[in-house]
């Protein structure tokens, strides 16, 4: 005779599937979470048999980890408010450039200011997000000649970036005719709304000449464990394929060139 886990015959078990294994569909959520796939994970919470998602059902595990995600997950009001970013000293921001933390989009991003330096050019480099500013302020200090405007939620930092900068480097505007470069690093795995980037590159009207985007390849250091105990802010990965289609949907019209690293960049130039 057939042994279940549970009464079938049970009113309360009716529509229960006997074979669906709770502890594994426990398991596969975990592992996206440990894997920076937290977006992924969420959705699995809510990709149950019918039964489990009737009303006093839901499996009590599965709250608990939805519970522990939500509070330790960046909010934007954390991104705005966060005082490790805000409180970095210009001693920290070139200690981070000259450990070859901006590598390789860094690298890449220099070149092309260098490409117009050596030409009698310096570009209007817009930055989304440029965090507390250690790479702008080593690329400067590595003698590399451009205008810079930044936009970040954290109002504090950008405020202090802006104070650190040369005279004359900080320009809301570019000028007439001066090449005009989009750069946004390491922040599309943050953001739940992946158009926030398209839609703040658009908002000030420019074409620009060159756009610069990197995130990590896939799960970043090969992930963390200790995800119930720590602040969250990846919540997908990229691989090279789904990166290139992002870009290419948000920045149509550009003949891209591709870096592969554990940070990967585009590039795409207009025409």
């Amino acid at each position: 005779m057939q042994e279940w886990p549970f009464d079938v015959n049970d009113e309360c078990n009716l529509g229960r599937p006997v074979h669906f294994k709770l502890e594994d569909h426990v398991r596969a959520v975990e592992s996206l979470i440990v894997s920076d796939e937290i977006e992924m994970a969420l959705k699995l919470c809510d990709m149950l048999p019918a039964w489990y998602l009737e009303d006093g059902n839901y499996p009590r595990e599965l709250s608990e980890i939805k519970q522990t995600l939500w509070r330790n997950l960046y909010s934007a009001y954390d991104y705005a408010n966060d005082f490790d970013e805000a409180n970095y000293t210009l001693e920290g921001c070139y200690s981070q450039y000259d450990q070859q933390y901006f590598y390789p989009r860094a690298n890449v991003l220099a070149a092309e200011i260098k490409s117009l330096n050596d030409q009698g050019m310096r570009p209007w480099v817009h930055e989304l997000s440029p965090s507390h500013g250690a790479m702008v302020l080593g690329l400067l200090r590595d003698g590399l000649k451009f205008n810079f405007f930044g936009q970040n939620l954290n109002a504090a930092a950008l405020l202090k970036l802006k104070g650190w900068l040369p005279e004359g480097v900080w320009r809301d505007e570019p000028d007439s005719g001066q090449q005009k470069f989009l750069v946004s690093f390491e922040s599309l795995e943050h953001m739940w709304r992946e158009q926030d980037i398209e839609q703040a590159a658009g908002k000030l009207g420019h074409e620009y000449d060159s756009v610069f985007l990197s995130v990590p390849l896939g799960c970043l250091g090969a992930g963390l464990e200790n995800w119930r105990t720590r602040r969250l802010g990846h919540i997908r990965g990229y691989n090279h394929r789904q990166f290139q289609e992002l870009a290419m949907r948000m920045f149509p019209s550009r003949k891209w060139t591709y870096w592969r690293s554990h940070s990967q960049v585009l590039m795409g130039r207009r025409g």
